[in-house]
């Protein structure tokens, strides 16, 4: 079973971490992502604090702004709701654990249906 969408808790922390971890890893500032994306440097810094949840429409925004599709954003954002879930499940601690744990099962499942 993956996340409950419905934890708004669960959700933010999810939504944070996809902000905060897609931005830096493009080399990206607050203040850059804000002009590329047409939005103020502190509403960046609130969704990424967890004080404000973006709208479908600023999420589309954002990705455009980091240069990326909606859809590949929203697929971290999964990857990232999948990591979460598992590691709740499983006790992990390390969330990057969990998320090697779910391409390892993703890559077996792969392999066992190429040997069929």
């Amino acid at each position: 079973m993956g996340m409950d969408y419905k934890d708004s808790a669960a959700f933010m922390a999810a939504f944070q971490k996809l902000l905060i971890d897609v931005r830096r890893n493009s080399f990206v500032t607050q203040t850059e992502l804000s002009k590329s994306a047409g939005l103020t440097r502190q509403s960046i810094s609130m969704m990424e604090s967890g004080k404000r949840v973006a709208s479908f429409q600023t999420f589309c925004v954002l990705a455009q702004g980091l240069g990326i599709s909606p859809v590949e954003l929203m697929h971290r954002f999964v990857r990232i709701c999948e990591a979460e879930a598992v590691a709740r499940r499983v006790k992990v601690e390390s969330k990057s654990m969990a998320l090697d744990y779910i391409v390892n099962l993703r890559a077996n499942s792969q392999n066992r249906d190429n040997d069929v």
